[in-house]
This record gives structure tokens, sequence and C-alpha cells, in this order.
């Protein structure tokens, strides 16, 4: 199962890729509006992860979110997300590293 939760964040990071490449070609986007779409995107997953009933879904929905902060945070530093999304990026990772934990325990226990 690791192999299959691992290979997670292909997908986010090729989306954050996309984003990030659309926004800077259009001219009239600015960068951080594409990765402000990331990391909203990103706090969207963190939502579902903590909605999620079925911890394997919650572990695929976290997963999906840290690879989506960790793909704005290769586009940007920390305080220009920030400053674009209103977003603690550091709280933020922290907040979703404790959720891993937390539902990683949860499937453990079962």
């Amino acid at each position: 199962m690791a192999p299959a939760v691992s290979s997670l964040w292909i997908a986010p990071v090729a989306f954050a890729a996309v984003a990030w490449l659309a926004s800077r070609e259009a001219g009239a986007v600015s960068p951080s509006s594409g990765i402000a779409a990331v990391v909203a995107l990103a706090s969207e997953k963190e939502f579902t992860a903590r909605q999620d009933s079925n911890p394997t879904l919650g572990l695929m929905h976290v997963t999906e979110a840290t690879a989506l902060l960790d793909a704005a945070r290769r586009m940007a530093p920390d305080h220009d997300i920030a400053r674009a999304c209103g977003v603690d990026v550091s709280s933020m990772h922290a907040n979703l590293e404790e959720l891993r934990r937390d539902i990683i325990q949860a499937l453990s226990e079962d």
C-alpha cells in the first residue's frame, strides 16, 4: 500500500506546475494567482481529509494537500505565499503533518 500512497504526489504537483506555467504565460494573470490557486486546492484537500470517514481516503487527501503545498513552496518563498494567500505556510504544513500522523495512527489501530 505504501507505494500507492507515495505516488499520489504526482498528480497534484503536475497540476500545480501547469497552473503556475499557465499563469506565467497568460501575462494578464500574476504568478501569485497561480500559487494562490494551488494553495486553495491544498486547503480544500486538507478539509476533505478532515471530513473523510475512511482513513485510507483521508491519507490520500492529506498527501495530496501536502504535495500541493510543497509545490507552492517550490514556486515561491513562504512570505510571498503568505502575502498572496493570507496563509501561514509553516503552520499549514505543521497542521498537515499532524493530520497525517493522526490518520496513520487510526489506520494502525484498525
